[in-house]
Formats: structure tokens, sequence, C-alpha cells
């Protein structure tokens, strides 16, 4: 079911434009009810065959890609969010390679979910934390509502404060994400990252 809060919640930085996009999708017939029309399930069903291929090509080493993906599964059973809540209600792909894309995907959407606790905790708005972010990583946002809050200056350049918000922004969602990873002791941490580098 592809509510419009899912998609709010997958597309947080833009969501009233990804609705939009959905609603469009629907008044073409490409979702009936909020599930695929037969013609959109084919399309969907063809971009399924391609990761699959693509994940398989990329990934050859069946020891490798048993390991890696064990541990993502670990690691998910202690995530929690919005996002990855919904997505690991999907299916799992049968095969190995896909299965580890699948579980990755998975791992990125439960760091997603614990950075936008974080920014949300702040006190931040999606589109604040996009200018914060780009600010910074060096740009330079005219952000007003970053100027009156003195986390940028009228120039667009961060300032002290504006840095040290978006540093501790960082550290908590480290901490959101770190129980996640207690699922691994620190032996089969070493042994997953080791494995993760190899693929």
């Amino acid at each position: 079911m592809l509510s419009d809060q899912l998609v709010r919640t997958r597309f947080r930085y833009n969501g009233a434009e990804a609705v939009a996009a959905i609603d469009g999708l629907r008044k073409k017939g490409f979702l009936i009810d909020n599930e695929a029309s037969p013609h959109f399930a084919k399309l969907a069903e063809l971009a399924a065959a391609i990761l699959h291929e693509t994940a398989t090509s990329c990934w050859e080493d069946t020891d490798l890609v048993f390991t890696v993906a064990a541990g993502a599964s670990r690691i998910l059973v202690g995530a929690a969010g919005p996002l990855v809540d919904a997505y690991l209600q999907l299916p799992e792909p049968e095969a190995p390679a896909p299965r580890l894309l699948h579980r990755m995907v998975g791992l990125r959407y439960a760091r997603a979910d614990a950075h936008a606790a974080a920014w949300m905790d702040a006190g931040l708005e999606a589109e604040s934390i996009v200018a914060l972010t780009k600010a910074w990583q060096g740009g330079q946002e005219k952000a007003p509502a970053l100027v009156l809050s003195g986390l940028v200056t009228d120039d667009g350049e961060i300032t002290e404060l504006g840095r040290q918000v978006r540093n501790e922004i960082e550290q908590d969602t480290n901490a959101l994400i770190e129980p996640a990873f207690a699922g691994l002791d620190d032996d089969e941490w070493a042994g997953w990252l080791d494995a993760l580098a190899a693929l």
C-alpha cells in the first residue's frame, strides 16, 4: 500500500513534490487504490530484474555475500523508524546478491530515520537541515530561517553556532543508530567490515 504518509517519509526532503508525483500516477491510472496497476506492476518487475542482474554481476563471491547479508540482517533487527519499519515489510529477494542489496538499502533507511529524528529533535525542518548541511559542507545557503536562528550569516556562510548545531545532529544521528549495531560483537563487527570491504 503506497500511502501519502509513506511517500512523505521516503522523500522527507521534497515530500510535497513526491506526493504530487504519486498523485499524477494515480490520475494516469498507474496506481489504483494506492496499489500498482497491472501495467505499472510490470514495470516494477522489470526494474527488479535489472537490480537482480546488477547485484549478481557486482557480487560474485557467494561466501562474502552470505556473510555480509547475515550481518546486515542482525543489525536490522535492532533498527527502528517509520521508513525502515515500512521497508522491512517488503518481501526479500530469494537470490543471495539481490537479498544483500535489499538489506543494505534497509541499513541506509535505518540511518536515514535516525538522522531525521536527530534534526527534528534539534527543532529543524527538512528545508532547513538541507540548507544547513550545504553550508556545513562549505557551500553558501541563504536561508532566512537559518539566518534568524543565527546558524548562517546573511551571506549564507555557516556560523560557529551553526557548525556546533550541525555537528551535534551528526553525533545524535550516530548515537541513535548505534544500538542497532549491538547485534554484532566486536569480533563479528570487524569480520563484517572486512567482508564488506572485500566485496
